[in-house]
């Protein structure tokens, strides 16, 4: 499996952390949208934020991800923050259909980071900001 999902260190039930390596293949995807179903319907928090690294990435199947459906009934839909959007291999149109599918579906905001660090620092700032 190339997915790992988890809640972001000292976050728990607020900020889920996936992680992606290597080649994603529709499983994999498939895997990523249950984790993450299962986060948002154990968390008590009412806005769920992510953070998702790509940065390990070699390739992705576009239409995997269009195919991403999640369940938000029970929280809304927070911050998405990409991790490694500048240093990893996919092509713009990859990224551009990735985050595309991600948003719409979501109708998260999101911003790109280079690296965790600086994508956590703003998630921490945007928490403080809407009392999450």
């Amino acid at each position: 499996m190339a997915v790992e999902t988890g809640w972001l260190e000292n976050k728990e039930g607020k900020i889920v952390h996936q992680r992606f390596y290597g080649t994603l293949t529709p499983d994999d995807i498939r895997q990523a949208t249950f984790d993450i179903n299962q986060k948002a319907q154990n968390t008590k928090a009412r806005r769920l934020h992510f953070v998702v690294d790509l940065s390990q990435v070699d390739d992705i199947n576009i239409a995997a991800a269009q195919d991403i459906q999640l369940d938000m009934r029970r929280v809304q839909a927070g911050w998405l923050v990409m991790i490694g959007e500048n240093n990893n291999p996919l092509s713009d149109q990859q990224k551009t259909v990735t985050n595309a599918a991600l948003n719409r579906l979501l109708s998260f905001r999101s911003r790109n980071f280079n690296t965790l660090e600086e994508g956590t620092a703003f998630l921490e700032d945007i928490s403080e900001l809407l009392g999450d």
